[in-house]
C-alpha cells in the first residue's frame, strides 16, 4: 500500500471515530477530509486487502455525529472517478 493511501485509510476512519478530530482543532478552524470516490476505489486491488471504502453519503453524517459541520462538498479531477474534499468546521453551540 502507498503511503498516500495509508493517509487516506488512516484519515476516513479517523473521521468516523472523530471526536480526536473535532479536539484538535482549534473553534476557527478547518478539517479537509480528501479521499477517492468510492466507485473508482472499488476497482483498485487494494481493496482485495480489507481496504474500507466508505460511501461520501456515509462519512458526512459521521462528521456531524463528532461535532463537525459540513461546509464545503467538492470534486477534484473530471469525470465521475474524480476525487471527493469535504470541508468541515467545529460546529457552532
Amino acid at each position: 500500500m502507498t503511503a498516500a493511501r495509508q493517509r487516506q485509510t488512516i484519515l476516513v476512519h479517523g473521521a468516523l471515530g472523530a471526536v480526536g478530530l473535532t479536539r484538535v482543532l482549534s473553534p476557527a478552524g478547518r478539517l479537509v477530509l480528501g479521499f477517492g470516490d468510492p466507485m473508482a476505489m472499488a476497482r483498485e486491488p487494494v481493496t482485495a486487502h480489507g481496504f474500507r471504502i466508505r460511501p461520501v453519503a456515509e462519512v458526512q453524517p459521521a462528521l456531524t455525529a463528532a461535532g463537525l459541520t459540513l461546509v464545503d462538498h467538492r470534486r477534484v479531477g473530471s469525470g465521475p472517478d474524480a476525487f471527493h474534499l469535504l470541508v468541515a468546521q467545529p460546529a457552532t453551540v
